[in-house]
């Protein structure tokens, strides 16, 4: 121990009425204060070297901050004619400031002193020894002994303290008091401190033993005075009663409206004897209340019975709710919304009430319905729509279901029943009736849907769905024998043939949509002949029986590409259809055949230019394959196929969403007019939410809005026999001057954006797209932008098919440009290796041609596609590898490109290797691939959706 250390000396303050500590530098001798050096200011503490840390400084600036000057400074400065504490106290808000900040100051001096026993002395006087006024710090607790008598005229009040079984009389001893809150006081040189008592309260009996209180006057004194005591400790009474209650008799669950965490809690309110309550939030442990009348005087006490509380507390967590830090109550839940607490306690109310807890159903200056209510639904449907009435029966009023829309629109919780009473609307309604809300039209207490959104009311209502009742069954007109799934598939077309909606086959590539398509045709011609049947009047065939004409009349509109594809399938499939390609040049003078087939074929381009003459030809099916080309609503395609009143439509798309839920709703559009509303509604409904906030609420009242609709089934998932898909990204490094082509190219793509910014600081967007395109070119191979450098990428690629070429095996290779192929087609000249090339520039006849030469000729092992001509109805399972020789914006088509080998009737593993140029725009494109792909499993529980360029910085 250092010898010299701070003490404190306690001196007693006339106009404070305070004993305030002030610090001094002692000398110790054997670990006891010995003498006094000098007074601890902050110049003798200098002088001395005397360097003070932790806590014993902490001591120290307390002591200063109770000097008088500093006190006058803090708290006089505003009237500047004070110049002491007497004056200061003149002024009772200066007072009552000055008094609560030295009670604080104190309160936190004596904790510190008691927990690192400082030493403390007082009323030294000049040359005698420290030590025999140091004070001693007792671990004994006072406490305060209260006895009444009630005399005819006054009260006799007297206090004692009690020290375990010792009894002290304040009169008979000098007490000095040290601090009132918490009470400290010197006794015997110790300081003691006094429980359940403010020290002031000692004041009255330092000088006598009883104080008189007047019988005008002992309510007030009572309620002022002993009141707070009593609620504390127990008093000794003569000549006037204190009953002590306990009894608890029941519990009151009360709303608050205070927010915590952004939500309403719940206050647990105790009621006892003579209509007196303790909230839970509350630590008083009684309550005092005096009764004085004529007749009698008499104080009641009520103690709380923590023990039943805690009962009744352990109850309510039964329940599901928990009692938070504050005292308040919740419900448990993991996504607790702002009133999740009041539907609880509603919900719950009956089960309270067992358990002897009644509900306050005041919030605020609402109050809440709080009986049992009924929901009556009447659904009737007619031609073409349904007609859906609820009804909310409540007791003594009913509240039609219209009535809550604008509610469950603007998410209020409230609806007014009068000008006070309140219905609290279910938070689980507004996910459950969202496309109540987005779809119905309200029409008095009516709400109207389309035949085609009977799936939305039964998600919402209690309505039961048509039973299906047509199924697949075999049949020998098929050449085909179909797998489970396929018939699920032919199962999901026949349902909506039963209920006349329209439809989206949304399978994998390579899982056969045109089988199951032909599947499903083929049964409903054969199961139902009389719905095909030909009037005598339109038969123009003079020698075919009357009774025995049928014709299918179904139109099937597909890419161009295609065309030959489907009527080759039709002919392996159901031979017996007998089928047209509406195509060419001189197809208008074939007219008169469209209406004597079964299946009229036709592309898109076609479709846009003759879909006044096709929508007179009275067709019983619209098939369209590769639905997503009618994505764009504002294209001639959307327009014109939606021109067409054909009452069964089925959409087959192996990628339904492929940029946007724009793509969805363009499908669902054409196979089910309005069923997700109007583009502009369902933008920001569903779209908006979704793509820029990742709503998960809409995304699932999406998925269940048209999960009825969609089919979708992956190969991985429903051909467990299916070879595995190995996939690789490899990562290829630029020759040196082809990497300082692309930064200087890079470099020029940004003085075009920015030279590029109009007024309003937009950059236009085809100035963007050839600036990208330019980099990805030179990222491939310079030769694209005909600058005779070599490729880094062209070297390793190469080397990877002349592998390839040595062990065998066959490879198709993807890139977006068709120039880009070339370069690799001149290498295979040049090396003699036989390869076929299909591109959008070969006709029908000379695309096959290739097809056949790739399939069939065994030294044909390179097949050079262009992406955007190959990624559709092609079946090439003699590959064994995938190459594609650069990324594309859209995963989906090249998904569709590897699926040209990887689908039913590959017998091999399939290799993919996707090459990527290192540090690169390719890189960029990889990762906008992976934002792309979550859509599609979110809303079609399989696969994300973004738009395409957001932010051209990102790709530089």
């Amino acid at each position: 121990m250092k010898n010299h250390q701070l003490i404190y000396q306690l001196v007693f303050h006339e106009d404070l009425k305070k004993y305030l500590p002030v610090a001094y530098v002692a000398l110790f001798k054997n670990k006891i204060p010995h003498e006094i050096i000098k007074l601890a200011n902050e110049n003798n503490l200098k002088s001395l070297n005397f360097e003070l840390l932790g806590n014993e400084l902490k001591v120290w600036q307390i002591s200063q901050t109770l000097e008088t000057s500093k006190l006058l400074n803090k708290y006089g400065s505003k009237q500047k004619k004070i110049k002491t504490i007497a004056e200061a106290y003149q002024h009772p808000d200066i007072k009552k400031a000055i008094d609560f900040y030295i009670n604080f100051q104190l309160t936190h001096f004596y904790d510190l002193i008691f927990k690192y026993k400082t030493y403390l002395f007082i009323d030294v006087e000049r040359g005698q020894p420290l030590n025999k006024y140091l004070l001693e710090i007792s671990h004994d607790i006072l406490y305060p002994d209260l006895n009444f008598e009630q005399k005819e005229e006054h009260i006799i009040y007297e206090l004692k303290l009690k020290n375990k079984k010792t009894f002290i009389t304040p009169n008979q001893h000098k007490i000095s008091i040290l601090n009132n809150s918490p009470a400290l006081i010197i006794l015997k040189n110790k300081i003691y401190q006094l429980e359940h008592l403010n020290a002031n309260k000692l004041i009255p009996f330092l000088n006598k033993v009883q104080v008189i209180i007047q019988n005008r006057s002992k309510v007030e004194y009572f309620e002022k005075i002993i009141g707070p005591i009593l609620k504390k400790i127990d008093v000794n009474a003569k000549g006037f009663e204190v009953k002590i209650k306990n009894q608890l008799h029941y519990a009151t669950i009360k709303p608050v409206n205070q927010m915590l965490n952004n939500q309403v809690f719940l206050d647990l309110i105790f009621s006892y004897d003579d209509g007196i309550s303790f909230s839970n939030i509350s630590h008083n442990k009684n309550r005092v209340t005096i009764i004085n009348n004529d007749e009698d005087f008499y104080v009641i006490k009520i103690e709380r019975q923590f023990i039943k509380e805690k009962e009744i507390k352990i109850q309510l967590e039964n329940l599901g709710f928990f009692e938070s830090e504050h005292g308040l109550f919740s419900f448990k839940n993991d996504k607790n919304g702002v009133y999740d607490n009041l539907q609880k306690i509603l919900e719950l109310k009956t089960e309270l009430e067992k358990i002897n807890i009644k509900l306050d159903n005041q919030f605020g200056t609402k109050k809440l319905y709080d009986k049992s209510f009924e929901i009556i639904e009447n659904i009737e449907k007619k031609k073409d729509w349904f007609d859906v009435k609820i009804v909310i029966v409540c007791q003594g009023f009913n509240i039609a279901f219209p009535e809550l829309l604008p509610y469950l629109k603007s998410n209020e919780r409230f609806f007014p029943i009068t000008n006070e009473l309140y219905f609290l609307i279910p938070l689980e309604w507004f996910s459950k009736y969202e496309n109540v809300i987005k779809l119905g039209k309200p029409d008095g207490e009516i709400i109207k849907f389309l035949a085609n959104q009977e799936a939305v009311i039964a998600q919402a209502f209690q309505h039961n769905q048509k039973t299906q009742t047509l199924f697949y069954s075999e049949l020998k007109s098929l050449n085909a024998d179909l797998r489970p799934f396929q018939i699920e598939g032919v199962n999901f077309l026949l349902k909506h043939y039963e209920s006349d909606t329209g439809c989206v086959l949304a399978d994998d590539m390579g899982l056969g949509k045109t089988l199951q398509t032909l599947a499903y045709l083929n049964l409903l011609f054969h199961k139902f002949p009389e719905n095909f049947e030909i009037p005598t009047s339109q038969i123009l065939d003079l020698f075919t029986s009357f009774e025995s004409k049928k014709i299918l009349r179904a139109l099937i509109v597909v890419p161009s590409s295609l065309v030959f594809n489907w009527q080759t399938e039709i002919k392996k499939f159901t031979p017996h259809f007998s089928s047209f390609n509406y195509i060419g040049a001189s197809r208008k003078s074939m007219l008169d055949k469209l209406s004597n087939v079964d299946i009229v074929i036709t592309s898109y381009p076609i479709l846009t230019k003759d879909s006044e003459i096709l929508k007179d030809l009275n067709f019983h099916f619209l098939i369209i394959d590769e639905g997503q080309y009618i994505k764009n609503k504002e294209s001639k395609i959307f327009k014109a196929i939606n021109s067409l009143n054909i009452k069964h439509k089925i959409a087959l798309s192996g990628t339904p969403i492929e940029n946007s839920l724009s793509d969805l709703w363009s499908q669902m559009q054409f196979t089910n007019p309005n069923i997700l509303g109007n583009y502009q509604s369902f933008k920001e409904n569903y779209k908006w939410p979704i793509e820029k906030n990742n709503d998960e609420s809409l995304k699932e009242s999406l998925k269940s809005t048209v999960k009825d609709y969609i089919l979708r089934r992956l190969k991985i998932h429903v051909l467990k026999e299916l070879p595995d898909i190995i996939e690789q990204t490899v990562i290829t490094e630029m020759s040196p001057k082809q990497a300082k082509i692309y930064e200087e190219e890079k470099s020029k793509v940004r003085n075009i954006i920015l030279n590029g910014l109009s007024e309003d600081n937009t950059i236009n967007q085809i100035n963007i797209l050839n600036a990208l395109i330019k980099l990805r070119q030179i990222a491939n191979h310079p030769k694209l932008l005909n600058i005779d450098e070599t490729s880094g990428k062209f070297e390793l690629i190469t080397q990877y098919l002349e592998d390839i070429h040595q062990n065998n095996k066959k490879v198709l290779i993807f890139s977006s440009f068709v120039k880009h192929l070339k370069i690799y087609e001149q290498w295979c000249d040049v090396n003699n290796f036989e390869y076929a090339t299909l591109t959008g520039q070969l006709s029908n006849i000379q695309r096959q041609n290739e097809i056949n030469k790739f399939q069939n000729i065994e030294d044909c092992k390179f097949f050079f596609i262009s992406l955007k001509a190959g990624g559709t109805g092609l079946n090439l399972t003699q590959a064994h590898y995938v190459i594609m020789l650069d990324p594309w914006w859209n995963p989906f088509a090249e998904q569709q490109a590897i699926a040209r080998a990887h689908r039913l009737g590959q017998q091999n593993k399939v290799h993919v290797y996707k090459f990527i140029s290192k540090e690169t725009i390719e890189e960029k494109i990889l990762n906008l691939q992976q934002d792309k792909k979550a859509l599609s499993d979110d809303i079609l529980e399989t696969n994300h959706v973004t738009t395409v360029v957001k932010n051209v910085s990102d790709y530089l």
